[in-house]
């Protein structure tokens, strides 16, 4: 008696799937029987009866902004709304921006988790030949968006269907699972990351934090902007320095895959000394083909000349003619420095050297491109013969950067990135 009431309540609940896909003549299609029959029966009784969920909040969300997204969601609420066991959230995201560009950490409006510790993602896919696609994802969303089980349905859509797969909804993008940031949403989602990486650091804050945290250039470039845009937001917070001089954490980025065009981007300190905690901040980013290998592996960089050019009695122009080569398919943006100076005494040992300026190279090669540059250092002082006082030789400091630059570029190597 018990089994027939609960599979009335299940159907009459997926009611409003059957009502809003079909048309009062259309018998229920291949998708609401699925759902009805199958899979909406399963998750229910995961989720009141399983230990792991009692006393849990489950919230229901698009995983893509189609109408039928949306109406599998609402579906889904109303069948699994009141159910023993279950407690939905329905309540929306705090803003992520709010208060960001603050200038105390102090005064952001920081909630240290979501206000739900599962999510059931509804996402549809169109294919070709019948081959559409529907995926239920079942998350944990604390401490980190985990997939915890998944449920897949594939078939052909009815007209009704279709149509709502392909009615695209207006959603804001906010970086979260369901709605991701994108390649044009930079600056907002660096307002994001620092918000949540700055309440993160609250509770280790005393007077003041440093942070070592270079400019990040092996990343892919939505990526690298993203983290040296929230590199810089950071550093306005009162509390915050971003420093290498005896600095309490070192911060990197770091992304992964989490599906087909999404990716995560984790933001990471880990705590120079013993009583502070790591911390951290992830943003989903939905973006295009991101190459999977750094761009330095594409790159082919030949040191052809080293020379110096006199100017005067005193001083020095340093050159050095590079080719430099783009094995890849898709564009690579470089940048080079290296450090120019002269030998007292004329001695070529590093502890005679002295750095006087330096000298700088940047560039765009095309897939397939190979040019040839010269990088200037100018006015290196060079007075190998003084009437009086100490000799001087113009000379250069890792030039062998470039002479090994496959295992040794590091040292000239400002960045050397894919560009878009």
């Amino acid at each position: 008696m018990w089994q027939q009431g609960f599979h009335r309540l299940v159907g009459s609940g997926l009611l409003t799937l059957a009502a809003a896909l079909a048309a009062p003549t259309q018998a229920s299609s291949e998708l609401s029987r699925w759902l009805s029959q199958d899979i909406v029966p399963k998750i229910r009784t995961l989720l009141s009866e399983h230990p792991r969920y009692q006393q849990q909040r489950i919230k229901v969300q698009a995983g893509d902004p189609s109408g039928l997204s949306d109406t599998l969601v609402s579906a889904l609420n109303n069948t699994l709304q009141g159910s023993d066991g279950i407690t939905l959230v329905r309540s929306e995201q705090p803003d992520p921006t709010r208060h960001a560009t603050s200038g105390s950490v102090d005064e952001l409006t920081c909630s240290s988790r979501p206000d739900f510790d599962y999510l059931l993602q509804a996402s549809v896919a169109r294919g070709k030949s019948g081959h559409d696609q529907v995926t239920l994802t079942l998350l944990e969303t604390y401490p980190a968006m985990e997939q915890i089980n998944s449920w897949q349905w594939r078939g052909r859509f009815s007209t009704a269907e279709r149509k709502q797969a392909e009615n695209v909804l207006n959603s804001s993008a906010d970086g979260s699972l369901s709605a991701p940031w994108r390649d044009q949403d930079v600056d907002a989602a660096a307002l994001a990351l620092s918000r949540d990486f700055a309440c993160a650091l609250r509770p280790q804050i005393k007077n003041r934090l440093r942070l070592h945290w270079p400019q990040d250039s092996q990343l892919p470039p939505v990526f690298a902007d993203t983290s040296n845009a929230t590199r810089h937001r950071l550093g306005n917070f009162r509390e915050l320095g971003i420093s290498s001089d005896q600095a309490e954490y070192a911060v990197t980025a770091r992304v992964e895959r989490f599906r087909d065009n999404i990716w995560q981007l984790w933001i990471t300190g880990s705590p120079l000394h013993d009583d502070l905690a790591p911390v951290q901040a992830v943003a989903y980013i939905e973006t295009g083909a991101v190459p999977t290998e750094t761009a330095l592996k594409f790159i082919d960089v030949q040191m052809l000349d080293a020379a110096q050019a006199d100017k005067g009695r005193s001083r020095a122009d340093l050159l050095v003619t590079l080719r430099i080569g783009n094995r890849a398919n898709r564009p690579i943006a470089y940048s080079f420095s290296l450090s120019g100076g002269h030998y007292e005494n004329c001695v070529a040992r590093p502890a005679y050297y002295r750095h006087d300026h330096y000298g700088l190279l940047q560039g765009t090669l095309a897939a397939g491109e190979i040019e040839v540059r010269r990088l200037v250092i100018k006015n290196a002082r060079h007075n190998p013969a003084p009437v009086w006082g100490t000799a001087r030789c113009a000379g250069f400091r890792d030039l062998a950067g470039f002479e090994e630059f496959a295992s040794q570029g590091y040292k000239v190597t400002d960045y050397v990135r894919w560009d878009m």
